[in-house]
């Protein structure tokens, strides 16, 4: 009798399993079509756009240019106007490099500071170049967790693994398929953090449904807003400007 309900029990939960795999794959699936389809998401090679961000503990404005190659060189400029101060940072895929206020000059990222900048630049890569792709590809694990109210929407929710550990939670608009939050846990400097991106409005580029309007918060409170312009694709890049010795 014993070995019998074991059996059963097994039965039942490969099904379940087989069902909320299928389940991840009609919302992952939806969401790419509603925001322009595979086909224009894989034809992309390049992407670079502007942006404002607002720091709201600080009051403070920026004005931020984003780089990507695909898959994984990236630079980010962050020019502060109120103090006439340019930032830079950036990747070529395996290096990652910064720069002093006041420097152009890059040095490599240390140790203690590398998740952060990893995270930040991720972070923008996210927006327009969508994790969940080929997710199976970037060794992204997946599993359900089913359906949550959060800011007066339903939303469809799914956890990302990824091969060091690391989770992610991706809420999905169960109404417009779209990435409504995407929440983390960052590391640093020995401290843990809660990061949510929550997409608050979406904007149509080349055919494409892209995020314009973004909030970031930070174990709950309000850091950043984001507001995406200029976006263009393969647009002609110099893989020299992504690396630490150009």
């Amino acid at each position: 009798m014993y070995l019998k309900l074991l059996s059963v029990l097994i039965a039942v939960l490969a099904i379940n399993s087989n069902l909320f795999a299928d389940k991840v794959e009609d919302i992952i699936q939806n969401s790419i079509k509603n925001a322009g389809g595979t086909e224009k998401f894989e034809n992309i090679k390049t992407i670079t756009f502007s942006a404002d961000m607002n720091i709201a503990a600080q009051g403070v404005d920026l004005k931020l240019n984003f780089s990507l190659v695909k898959p994984n060189m990236m630079k980010l400029v962050t020019i502060v106007p109120s103090m006439g101060m340019e930032l830079e940072a950036g990747t070529d895929g395996t290096d990652f490099w910064g720069t002093a206020p006041g420097s152009k000059d890059r040095v490599k990222i240390p140790e203690e500071n590398l998740m952060q900048i990893q995270a930040q630049l991720n972070g923008f890569k996210g927006l327009l170049d969508p994790p969940m792709l080929d997710f199976k590809n970037r060794g992204l694990k997946s599993e359900y967790k089913g359906m949550e109210d959060i800011d007066e929407k339903k939303c469809e929710v799914i956890i990302f693994t990824q091969e060091d550990g690391s989770k992610s939670e991706m809420f999905f608009d169960a109404i417009s398929n779209l990435i409504y939050l995407n929440k983390s846990v960052v590391s640093s400097e020995g401290q843990e953090f809660v990061i949510e991106m929550k997409v608050k409005e979406y904007q149509r580029v080349d055919g494409m449904t892209l995020p314009k309007r973004i909030e970031v918060y930070q174990n709950g409170q309000m850091q950043q807003k984001i507001t995406i312009s200029e976006v263009k694709f393969n647009t002609q890049l110099n893989p020299d400007d992504f690396k630490l010795k150009k």
